[in-house]
């Protein structure tokens, strides 16, 4: 999956927008007269409980929510440019601390109505992205509540890309997909000091980069650029660092003795890390006597790490 950076200002019509991994823009940051694009709109998810979903995002950014219910609309204008003209439609909007960006959640009724729940990496697939300035007591205060966590491991990964930080993945009540980001370097924000939000973008997963610029460039007049966060063969996560800066590894060493007739047996030879030629180590030896089990292309250095040398052979 890639990350595209959308260098311009984003607007679809009031009641559904689309952004695309964009950057909150700064209030008064006017776009120039020949843009086709002249503002920011709206994270629209369309949900099957709009009250839910209200109580949801309003927990989730730290704002209070609507004080009444939103009423059904049949505004023959709003559904006929929504397809739906025959339907009722009632919407919420929760505005997200340090952004321009808002939360409008929709629901409609009178319809025939299937929930939708693709995967983060089926292209179509849209994520609302929260910049936090503490995302382990956020994840901590949603786990204790039931909120689904996507991420392997269930917790904050470490990015070392163009946004350094740590992140998780979540989803509310509907199945849609929310990043919790917390950069190594908070942005200038407008979110009051109390509040853990303090601004928010939109990622949405695609399946062909070039053809997905072409349309935003072309169509909508953006100048959008590609990430070198995937470019050549880079580590996504430094979640071992602390052990690299304690523990010095030694490469596996393929080795053959003569065995029976001199026919040459290979093994491999893993030696405990932090190595010390000068000293003696015990050995272990794992030999495949098979025909229960084989030996692949694969090695573990469990017994390694107890200071003892391992010697395997097929």
């Amino acid at each position: 999956m890639r990350r595209l950076s959308i260098c311009s200002v984003v607007c679809v019509l009031t009641l559904t927008s689309v952004v695309l991994s964009q950057a909150p823009q700064p209030t008064g940051n006017l776009a120039p007269a020949g843009d086709v694009v002249i503002g920011s709109g709206s994270f629209s998810p369309i949900v099957s409980d709009l009250e839910r979903s209200l109580k949801f995002y309003s927990d989730l950014v730290g704002t209070p929510p609507p004080q009444t219910v939103p009423a059904w609309s049949t505004d023959p204008a709003l559904l006929n440019f929504l397809g739906s003209p025959t339907s009722q439609i009632r919407f919420g909007t929760v505005r997200i601390p340090g952004s321009a960006l808002t939360v409008e959640i929709v629901e409609f009724k009178d319809i025939d109505r299937r929930p939708v729940r693709p995967r983060v990496s089926d292209p179509g697939a849209v994520r609302l992205i929260l910049i936090v300035r503490d995302i382990d007591s956020m994840l901590s205060r949603l786990a204790g509540q039931g909120v689904p966590v996507v991420t392997t491991g269930k917790t904050p990964v470490a990015f070392r890309t163009r946004d350094a930080g740590r992140a998780v993945l979540i989803q509310d009540p509907d199945g849609f997909f929310i990043e919790l980001f917390q950069p190594e370097v908070l942005p200038a924000s407008s979110a009051p000091a109390t509040s853990n939000v303090v601004g928010a973008r939109f990622g949405l997963t695609i399946n062909d980069t070039d053809q997905t610029m072409k349309f935003y460039r072309d169509l909508l007049g953006f100048q959008p650029q590609i990430g070198e966060d995937f470019s050549g063969e880079k580590a996504l996560t430094m979640e071992n660092e602390a052990l690299k800066r304690d523990v010095s590894f030694t490469a596996v060493e393929s080795r053959t003795v003569k065995g029976g007739g001199g026919t040459p047996v290979q093994y491999w030879l893993l030696r405990p890390p932090n190595f010390d030629a000068s000293r003696k180590y015990p050995v272990v030896f794992l030999i495949h006597g098979g025909p229960q089990g084989a030996w692949e292309d694969a090695w573990s250095t469990a017994v390694a790490f107890r200071s003892f040398g391992i010697s395997s052979t097929r």
